[in-house]
C-alpha cells in the first residue's frame, strides 16, 4: 500500500503537486528540438524512487510537433504515465464554442463522487460525449452547461489510436489531429478558469481553451484492466504524443 500525495480532494492528480509542473528543467537546444531534463525525488514528489526524466518538444517542416518524454526509474519501482495538459483554441473567438472535436471514442469513463474512475465506462452514443458521430463542441457544451456540475466536459475518454482527436475551428479550417498509441485521452474545457487566470486570448474565463491529454487511463493502478504505468527499478519507458496543425 502506497499513499501519494493528496493535492484534489483524498486524491493525487497530476503527479501531486510536486510533480512535473512544478519542477525547473534544465533546457538545451538539439538541432530543431527542445530538450528538459530534470530528476525528480522520492522527497520532492511523494512518489516512490527518482524519476530522471527527458521531455522532447520537435517541430518538423510539415508543421507537426512530437513530444517525446522519457522516464528512468531509480532507488525503488515507481510509476510513469506522462501527459500534455496543453490548451487549445485556433479560433480568433475567446472560446472553442465554434470548435469541432473529432473523437476517436465510443466510451468514456464512469467516476466516483470524487472524480475517480471506478472500472466502469458509459457508451457515447446519443449523448454529448458522442464527438466520434457528432463532433460540434459548441452543441455539447451547451447541453453539458445545463446538465453537469462542471458545465462542460472534464471526463475521461477510452480512445483508439494512431489519431484518436481531431480539434478544427469552422471558420478558419484550422487543425491540430493528436496522434497517440495510449488508450486515454482527458478533454477539459477550462470550465473552472477565472478572470485572474491571463492568457493569450485575454483573461481567462470558462471554455476559453480545450485540453486534450493523452495517456493510459487513469487509476489503472488499482484497475489493471485500464493498462500498466508500473516502472521497474533501473528501467526506461518512452511515451510520445504528436500535435500536427493543417488547414
Amino acid at each position: 500500500m502506497i499513499q501519494t500525495p493528496q493535492n484534489e480532494g483524498n486524491n493525487s492528480l497530476h503527479g501531486g503537486g510536486n510533480g512535473w509542473s512544478n519542477t525547473i528543467f534544465a533546457v538545451k537546444f538539439d538541432q530543431n528540438s527542445i530538450v528538459l531534463t530534470a530528476t525528480i525525488t522520492s522527497a520532492q514528489d511523494g512518489f516512490p524512487g527518482n524519476l530522471e526524466s527527458e521531455i522532447r518538444y520537435t517541430l518538423s517542416d510539415d508543421d507537426t510537433v512530437t513530444l517525446t518524454m522519457s522516464g528512468t526509474q531509480r532507488a525503488t519501482d515507481g510509476v510513469f504515465n506522462p501527459t500534455s495538459h496543453a490548451y487549445f483554441n485556433l479560433s480568433q473567438s475567446d472560446d472553442v464554442s465554434n470548435h469541432e472535436l473529432h473523437l476517436n471514442s465510443k466510451v468514456h469513463l464512469a467516476v466516483d463522487t470524487g472524480k475517480v474512475p471506478t472500472g466502469e465506462t458509459i457508451d457515447n452514443h446519443n449523448s454529448p460525449f458522442d464527438l466520434r458521430m457528432a463532433p460540434d463542441l459548441g452543441d455539447a457544451l451547451a447541453t453539458l452547461d445545463k446538465t453537469t456540475a462542471e458545465h462542460g466536459f472534464d471526463d475521461v475518454f477510452v480512445v483508439q489510436g494512431p489519431k484518436i482527436a481531431s480539434l478544427k475551428d469552422k471558420v478558419s479550417s484550422r487543425t491540430i489531429d493528436v496522434i497517440s498509441h495510449r488508450n486515454g485521452l482527458v478533454v477539459f474545457t477550462a470550465n473552472s478558469m477565472t478572470s485572474d487566470m491571463i492568457n493569450n486570448h485575454g483573461n481567462g474565463h470558462k471554455w476559453v481553451a480545450v485540453a486534450l491529454e493523452p495517456h493510459t487511463l487513469p487509476n489503472s493502478e488499482n484497475i489493471p484492466a485500464f493498462g500498466d504505468v508500473r516502472l521497474k527499478k533501473d528501467e526506461t519507458r518512452v511515451a510520445e504524443i504528436v500535435y500536427r496543425y493543417h488547414k
